[in-house]
């Protein structure tokens, strides 16, 4: 080779080089060593995410949602339902690249969103990497609910303020696929790198609470986090027991399970700031942690996106004694407790040091206009006040009602304890549970039809079906399939964009009077051509007397799964299946009003 030629490899070869080290590497450990958690977490700037999926897989993702089977199915749902799955990506923090991590769609009902999905990215999903210190995974939630970008960040703050361990937080502007989402809530994950920092310790029984409470009826809906708390429930359900008990709580069996102090401070915290969809007030988004140097509870906050806020929610009413700004007790725990003699100076006495400890107007004032300031400029389109409506039927959380709640806050609290004991509800809120009806196996054949079409003339259905343990037996058999619109749901999420479900009808007539009973089967479309013949967890409906499409918690519902023939979701198209479910009825909640919990 000439000596030309060996200078212009060379040339190329270095220019190369250049243009390979001025790029981000994708890396599994080494170079993203350069994240700390605590750098992560650091609230005093914008970090910046970029992730990048095949666009398929991630339009996949953005349209997997609980929705199937109306409004109320997702409540009548096991915890241990999956009902988003990971896929495969690589991501971008603050420069540093991370290859092959698992990436999933969140939430649970007001933040679901197809456009803008909360995500969870867990690190170690597809590879055996730990590329950041002190964290397995990260949480991106959307604050879909939260115009003011910051109920999240200043909520586990006064948490933490207080004594009670919550997670760090900090604000991230969100890229994927090239395409700006706007600025999200990165959330420190409640697993064991937080367990091992907070507690020196990870191997407690860990349970999450969404919609439930200690209930003998509705606690095995309590999630278990972990093996041992999977594998050994006794503590909670003697938990439960001990607050189902007639006459007085006996406090010292309570004590021994739970830590009080810890408590208090946390309950105090939820009433402080107006965290109405928390444990006390709505029997939602919470932790509980079986502390290994204690053995005692300790509870968690969780989901602290809709803070701030007066009235106690949407389901205040549902306490039957008007809503208390200083203690928040619809939820069993609290309720019981503060019935106990000493317990209502000690909540005082509790409030009043966390408000010492944690509550300073003027500090709060001045995060609240350097967070407005951090992000204005930054904001996706859905994020603007213009196109925003409110979420939960409730005033949208802007930034001055965060302002003017935090400048009030303090006189309405002291005022309301002055009348210690304060008046709380006769008796806590029955939570959420399913009662067990009875069994449908069975299998039909059929045809798509547009709307509310008549069942197929030549349609097949064979079904089992089981009430009260007994077979009931059914005439005058049919089955049909429909191409709906998406049922909307405005301010409980209803803004989001969903692909329009697919419907299966069963429809038959009780031998022994007559009475029409029918099936409903909600179905996503997609699922049929991307899973065919395997099993899909389906939701719908169970009516018995004159048919009524009624989707929400009025009516029996569905939970199991079907398995459905491939086949395109046309008109006129053939569609057969196999399916298999429980016929359950949803109690509690607050949809029967309050009751003790018996």
């Amino acid at each position: 080779m000439s000596r030309l030629h060996l200078c212009a490899a060379k040339g190329f070869f270095l220019g190369w080089c250049s243009v390979i080290a001025s790029l981000p590497m994708l890396s599994n450990s080494a170079d993203a060593q350069e994240l700390r958690a605590g750098t992560l977490f650091d609230s005093s700037r914008l970090h910046e995410v970029e992730i990048t999926l095949p666009a398929a897989e991630w339009q996949q993702l953005c349209k997997q949602t609980r929705w199937q089977g109306g409004f109320g199915a997702m409540f009548a749902a096991d915890p241990a339902d999956k009902p988003f799955t990971y896929f495969k990506g690589d991501i971008t923090i603050d420069g540093v690249a991370i290859a092959g991590v698992g990436i999933r769609k969140k939430g649970f009902f007001g933040s679901l969103d197809e456009v803008r999905p909360s995500l969870k990215i867990k690190f170690d999903e597809y590879t055996d990497q730990q590329p950041i210190e002190g964290l397995d995974r990260l949480t991106l939630n959307n604050n879909k609910q939260d115009a003011s970008q910051m109920s999240q960040l200043l909520a586990y703050r006064i948490f933490n303020d207080a004594g009670v361990p919550a997670p760090r937080c900090s604000l991230v502007k969100l890229t994927v696929n090239g395409e700006y989402l706007g600025i999200y809530s990165n959330v420190e994950s409640i697993r064991k790198p937080f367990l091992q920092d907070r507690f020196g310790s990870p191997v407690g029984k860990l349970y999450e609470g969404t919609v439930v409470d200690f209930h003998p009826q509705a606690v095995s809906k309590l999630e278990a986090k972990n093996k041992d708390a999977d594998e050994d429930r006794d503590r909670v359900e003697l938990l439960a027991e001990l607050l189902a008990t007639e006459g007085d709580l006996p406090m010292e069996r309570v004590s021994a399970i739970v830590d009080l102090d810890q408590f208090l401070r946390f309950w105090a915290v939820e009433s402080l700031i107006g965290f109405w969809d928390g444990y006390t007030q709505d029997q939602n988004n919470y932790f509980v942690y079986e502390d290994p140097a204690t053995k005692k509870f300790r509870f968690l906050p969780w989901g602290a996106d809709v803070c701030f806020t007066t009235g106690g929610g949407p389901l205040a009413a549902f306490g039957g004694d008007g809503h208390s700004e200083a203690i928040y007790a619809q939820a069993i725990l609290p309720n019981r407790l503060y019935r106990s003699a000493e317990m209502p100076e000690q909540y005082k006495q509790t409030m009043l040091q966390v408000l010492d400890d944690a509550w300073n107007e003027a500090a709060l004032l001045k995060e609240v206009d350097r967070i407005e300031k951090l992000t204005e400029g930054h904001l996706h389109e859905a994020q603007r006040p213009s196109s925003r409506s409110g979420n939960h039927g409730m005033p949208d959380l802007t930034t001055d009602r965060v302002r003017e709640f935090i400048s009030k806050r303090r006189e309405t609290i002291l005022a309301e304890l002055e009348s210690t004991p304060i008046a709380i509800a006769q008796q806590p809120r029955i939570p959420m549970h399913t009662e067990e009806l009875g069994t449908a196996r069975g299998s039909f054949e059929t045809r798509w039809s547009e709307g509310f079409g008549p069942s197929n003339s030549d349609s097949e259905l064979q079904i089992t079906l089981k009430l009260g343990g007994q077979e009931v037996e059914l005439a005058d058999l049919s089955a049909s399939a429909h191409l709906l619109q998406a049922p909307s749901f405005p301010g409980f999420g209803g803004n989001e964009q969903r692909t329009p479900p697919a419907m299966i009808v069963l429809k038959g007539t009780r031998s022994s009077d007559d009475k029409p009973v029918m099936v409903t089967f909600m179905v996503d479309r997609a699922s049929i051509k991307d899973l065919p013949q395997q099993p899909i967890p389906v939701s719908g409906t169970f009516v018995e007397g004159a048919p009524r499409f009624g989707f929400g918690f009025s009516a029996p519902m569905l939970s199991g799964d079907i398995k459905l023939s491939p086949g395109d979701t046309e008109l006129g198209e053939a569609i057969a299946g196999e399916f298999d479910v429980r016929i359950v009825k949803l109690r509690g909640g607050g949809m029967g009003g309050p009751q003790a919990p018996r």
